[in-house]
């Protein structure tokens, strides 16, 4: 199985003119989280308790329903304003959750951002339906493990790991979408 889908991989990494060296962070991460599915301690993402833009305190994690009940899937990033690349990635998530969100994709994103003036400017040049939550402290981007920005998760509704993936490049969309896309239909 797991040769069929490096093989599908690499054919989407040929298509948009990758080479197939320069996607071995990729299939890493894809390879890592199809074995912690199958493994008996599969890779959940921690509870949490974060801040809407309003103040209110709102729960996610494993020990939180998911946020509706048609949710299938979370695609989960962590930003802040001073990322370059996620100036570029919030327009691709705001047509993630155009395009997915009947399907059962949800998508977050946590603010890591000091000041939350900063998050606020920043999310006033995109117009976002999708919900973001703030962590001024930082702490949700420790207990996830985050070492580079943006960072983001595929989870399923069980906030279990299914993908995750560090920065963001528009060669990466196609392979982004396309493990999000399998994922869905999996999920039915």
């Amino acid at each position: 199985m797991n040769r069929l889908r490096r093989q599908v991989l690499l054919q989407c990494f040929a298509k948009i003119g990758l080479p197939a060296a320069s996607s071995s962070v990729i299939w890493r991460d894809f390879v890592g989280s199809a074995q912690a599915r199958s493994s008996a301690h599969a890779a959940r993402f921690p509870n949490l308790v974060l801040n809407d833009s309003r103040g209110q305190a709102v729960r996610v994690g494993p020990g939180y329903q998911a946020p509706s009940t048609k949710t299938k899937l979370i695609y989960l990033d962590f930003w802040a304003s001073w990322c370059g690349p996620c100036q570029h990635s919030f327009p691709w998530m705001q047509q993630l959750h155009l395009k997915f969100n009947e399907e059962g994709l949800f998508v977050l994103a946590i603010n890591l951002d000091k000041q939350a003036e900063a998050a606020m400017r920043f999310l006033g040049r995109f117009h976002v339906d999708f919900t973001t939550l703030f962590d001024a402290s930082g702490e949700s981007a420790r207990l996830a493990g985050i070492k580079a920005m943006p960072s983001s998760f595929l989870l399923d509704s069980n906030w279990v790991l299914l993908n995750r993936h560090e920065g963001f490049r528009s060669r990466d969309i196609p392979i982004l979408e396309e493990m999000i896309v399998d994922a869905l239909k999996q999920n039915r």
